[in-house]
């Protein structure tokens, strides 16, 4: 298994903006989004699949690369930084397929939201056991296909 991880692009919170939980991408956020897709497509980068966070930020980072890369993504909320958003549920599974056409949700993104109290409650250990999910998650579905992930 070959894996991409791919950062976010600027978002309103790291240009300076006022902070909020869940921020969007600012322009040069989107522009750098565009950017690192036409690099996977001029790389000719034969991705599999297409794994990102719920967040805000990285599901807009998502859609250019979806576009060049020809994958639906698949949100999951393991895909997220430590402690998810600090309040608040985050996106609910409705606004995710109204606002983002062609993903895949986990079924860990409900009608409340993906971000939950015990994932905004956890600390190094938690986030390190989220991670190790995660990576055994990829590797039962990608390891023994030798299959190039992408993940935002």
């Amino acid at each position: 298994m070959q894996l991409i991880i791919v950062r976010h692009g600027q978002s309103t919170n790291n240009a300076g903006h006022p902070r909020v939980p869940d921020p969007l991408l600012t322009e040069i956020g989107q522009e750098q989004a565009h950017v690192t897709a036409q690099h996977l497509q001029e790389a000719q980068v034969a991705a599999h699949f297409l794994y990102t966070s719920p967040m805000r930020r990285a599901l807009q980072t998502t859609q250019p690369i979806s576009k060049s890369i020809h994958l639906s993504p698949f949100v999951h909320p393991d895909v997220c930084e430590t402690g998810g958003l600090s309040e608040g549920a985050g996106l609910t599974r409705q606004e995710i397929t109204n606002q983002f056409e062609g993903y895949i949700l986990s079924s860990g993104i409900t009608e409340a939201g993906w971000s939950t109290p015990t994932l905004q409650e956890e600390g190094f250990l938690g986030s390190t056991v989220r991670a190790m999910r995660l990576w055994d998650m990829l590797c039962q579905r990608h390891l023994s296909k030798n299959e190039t992930i992408v993940m935002v």
